[in-house]
């Protein structure tokens, strides 16, 4: 046990005040240790002063002193685990929250590289040939479309017997068939031109939106 004790622990050893050490100290009852500014309670001149408040009524109690700095030791052990837990979970938090912004960045980034791959492969297939241009689907479309309604029309004379030859009919009924059937054939032609006409330039207008929202990313 360590003999030296602060001037104010003294005083709560005792249950006294800090002035009653101040004062035994002034009048020559006690004798400090000059150099540490402390009481050396194993002195045999302080254990009489020290025996003279007991007998007074005091009680010396080192327990006083060592429970409350026991117990300081360990509020102040836990601040410290208790800034050590905040403080790493605001590291965790911030590693997190960095490690998420820098996956964001490497998909955007990844995205990037794959748009700019793919515009890279359809301009080599270009050079290439392998894409057909554009004004020539649409010409293979008009044609194909052309020649389904030039057959059709063709075959308009041989469709109008049967259907006369089978349910009866006059010569001019035929010829209104006829009329009918080509008119028939000419409104389809001029809707399914359309329609596809319209879905190439769906398909264009898609594509040039794509290709523009990879060129800024």
């Amino acid at each position: 046990m360590n003999n030296l004790l602060k001037y104010s622990q003294l005083a709560k050893t005792l249950g006294v005040s800090n002035a009653s050490i101040s004062m035994a100290i002034q009048n020559g009852k006690l004798i400090p240790n000059e150099k540490e500014k402390r009481i050396d309670i194993e002195m045999s001149f302080n254990k009489l002063w020290i025996e003279s408040q007991m007998r007074s009524g005091k009680s010396f109690d080192l327990n006083r002193i060592f429970t409350k700095e026991i117990v300081k030791k360990e509020e102040d052990k836990e601040e410290s685990l208790k800034s050590s837990y905040i403080k790493e979970t605001t590291d965790t938090t911030n590693f997190d929250e960095l490690r998420n912004v820098e996956f964001k960045q490497k998909v955007a980034t990844l995205k990037k590289t794959v748009k700019s791959i793919k515009l890279d492969d359809l301009k080599i297939k270009k050079l290439e040939g392998a894409l057909i241009p554009f004004d020539a689907v649409e010409m293979v479309f008009i044609y194909s479309s052309e020649l389904f309604r030039n057959t059709y029309l063709q075959e308009i004379d041989g469709l109008a017997n049967i259907y006369i030859e089978r349910l009866g009919g006059t010569h001019n009924q035929f010829i209104e068939l006829k009329k009918e059937l080509t008119d028939k054939v000419n409104e389809i032609h001029a809707l399914v031109k359309e329609n596809l006409l319209n879905g190439l330039d769906g398909i264009v207008d898609e594509y040039k939106e794509i290709r523009s929202r990879g060129e800024r990313s």
